[in-house]
């Protein structure tokens, strides 16, 4: 599975913006809708950023993905806001990437029960 369209430079960001793999695809794309509802993001192109390990399932930035994460970063790095969605990406990546897929599914059930 991949993320399409305007979801890319979120995942981009919150895969780039922590030294770490992402869990799992449920992880990327919660953290994707979360960081989306919150900030507004400039476009990003390029080809595919990140692959999952077949070993334990984690996502994890390619050494493209990385290149381009540096390049997005130089690019946008003079802008607050850009500065404020880094500092929001990785406050998200730390709240999800704990969370196991059944605590991810509870919350987005209580979330829509909440509505």
């Amino acid at each position: 599975m991949m993320v399409q369209g305007n979801e890319k430079v979120y995942a981009l960001m919150l895969l780039g913006v922590v030294d770490k793999p992402m869990p799992s695809y449920l992880h990327l794309k919660r953290e994707c809708f979360v960081l989306s509802s919150i900030t507004e993001l400039p476009e990003v192109d390029g080809g595919r950023f990140y692959r999952k390990s077949k070993k334990d399932g984690q996502l994890r930035m390619t050494k493209n993905g990385r290149a381009l994460f540096n390049e997005f970063l130089e690019k946008h790095a003079d802008k607050t806001e850009f500065r404020e969605a880094l500092t929001t990406a990785a406050f998200v990546r730390e709240v999800y990437d704990d969370m196991t897929a059944e605590e991810i599914s509870y919350l987005e059930s209580r979330a829509k029960t909440a509505l």
